[in-house]
């Protein structure tokens, strides 16, 4: 499980990362090719409305304006819009909003610089900009709107198609993964087992047909252990030979002492029986004889 788990989380960190590289290179791929569209088109409208805008013909910017836009459809202008130097409008693609002679605020920093162009990835909108030069002095400026909700949409297609491919192969893996992990954790299993069973009791050894059928490093694993306790259990044996031998030897020298300190009050006693088989019928004899025996009985009573 906690393998399956780290192959999961390997794979979201992997599909994370590529994840973040492709739309990364869709939106660099997006901005490259829509800049460069922008860039034609502004250079079409600088040609065309030029001299126009110098003499601030309003009619001939605002036909150049729609023929622009007309040529350009696959670039969707939205709205653009020509100033002259002072800021004020002097045409516009929708007039009604941007009357002639109104001042005109760029919404943000980059569009009042000399020919810049912003677009934010996933942005229903770009904007371009171009001032238009002449010698000695700025003419005017042109500043377009181009709508990309087809990007937007195309990124949001191209991130679920990311995020539905790479959950798949995540799961895919997972699984992989805890499957080829628990085929390989099968030889643990096995000598964890033997181990627990060796705890309370005697170690037993792997069978042959498992070790025969293990490949690989845990082959040898068993072997190592197999001739583990095969040690262990000649260690026991020679221990039991051990302590029986031991247990004779103390028998015997139990034995022999007993034998030794039995043996010699016995010798009296047999020396005592035969002088009072000799000599009994003396008093004196005979009562010797009798302490003697009485001592040697008392003696191996005592041994006893």
């Amino acid at each position: 499980a906690k393998v399956a788990l780290a192959v999961a989380a390997l794979m979201v960190l992997v599909a994370l990362f590529i994840s973040e590289r492709v739309l990364a290179r869709l939106t660099d791929t997006q901005t490259r090719h829509l800049k460069e569209l922008s860039r034609s088109y502004l250079d079409g409208l600088s040609s065309s409305i030029g001299p126009s805008l110098v003499r601030e013909d309003n009619w001939e910017i605002f036909d150049a304006i729609d023929r622009a836009q007309q040529l350009n459809k696959s670039l969707r202008p939205a709205e653009t819009i020509v100033t002259n130097s002072d800021g004020a409008v002097v045409a516009a693609s929708n007039p009604r909003q941007h009357p002639i002679g109104s001042t005109y605020q760029p919404e943000s920093e980059s569009g009042t610089s000399a020919d810049a162009f912003s677009f934010s990835a996933g942005s229903d909108t770009a904007k371009a900009v171009r001032t238009l030069s002449y010698p000695g002095r700025v003419a005017g400026t042109i500043h377009a709107t181009f709508n990309t909700e087809h990007l937007a949409a195309e990124r949001r297609e191209v991130f679920i198609a990311l995020l539905l491919t790479n959950g798949a192969l995540t799961a895919i893996f997972a699984v992989a993964g805890w499957l080829l992990v628990a085929r390989m954790m099968r030889p643990v299993e096995i000598l964890s087992r033997h181990l627990a069973v060796a705890e309370p009791t005697l170690a037993r050894p792997v069978s042959d047909e498992i070790v025969t059928r293990t490949k690989g490093e845990f082959a040898k694993v068993f072997r190592a252990y197999n001739t583990l306790v095969r040690s262990m259990g000649e260690r026991e044996e020679l221990l039991k030979r051990l302590a029986e031998e031991k247990r004779l030897a103390s028998l015997g020298r139990l034995s022999s002492v007993v034998a030794h300190e039995i043996n010699n009050p016995l010798g009296g006693l047999f020396t005592a029986v035969s002088t009072l088989r000799s000599h009994g019928h003396i008093k004196n004899v005979r009562e010797v004889s009798l302490g003697l025996r009485e001592r040697g009985l008392t003696c191996i009573r005592d041994v006893v």
